[in-house]
């Protein structure tokens, strides 16, 4: 336990984890595609600086959480606002494509209202049709306020174009 580990994180508690979203959220996923880090943030810095370059759109939710507004304009990206009503993000697919749309689907920050589920399936469809990546941002999803548990974004996604971010 005191020797350097996996980069990617203890192999067993990626398991537990993998297996653990599977069964609570719906994501598709298995160990070798889980990523244990310090925090949410630490997972956005590293995806901008992983998939944004300079001048890239990123579509953000307004209001929104700005310490995704912050690491992805420090990796230079161009911040598209969009506004949320009680269905979640509005999206305008007339604007030019984004590289990364960022939401927060089941539960806004900071309104709390949940992106619908046909919201959901268009941005999927959107991003499948248009080669850009979403990044769900799941900060809450062990908090269940009313009913039963909305189905990640991710799971939604046969393209692989959604990234999940969760914590505990």
């Amino acid at each position: 336990l005191m020797r350097y580990g996996d980069p990617q994180g203890r192999e067993d508690l990626r398991e537990s984890i993998a297996q653990y979203l599977v069964a609570s959220r719906g994501v598709r996923c298995t160990a070798a595609q889980v990523l244990v880090l310090t925090s949410s943030q630490q997972a956005l810095q590293l995806l901008a600086t992983l998939l944004l370059d300079p001048g890239d759109r990123v579509w953000m939710e307004d209001p929104g959480y700005r310490g995704a507004r912050t690491a992805f304009a420090a990796s230079g990206a161009q911040l598209v606002p969009l506004p949320v009503d009680a269905n979640g993000m509005v999206p305008d697919f007339n604007l030019p494509a984004p590289r990364l749309i960022y939401l927060t689907p089941t539960h806004q920050y900071p309104t709390g209202h949940t992106l619908s589920l046909q919201r959901r399936m268009a941005l999927v469809d959107y991003a499948q049709r248009q080669g850009c990546w979403i990044v769900e941002d799941d900060y809450d999803s062990e908090f269940l306020y009313d009913g039963r548990p909305t189905p990640s974004l991710q799971g939604l996604d046969d393209g692989g174009r959604v990234i999940y971010i969760g914590t505990f």
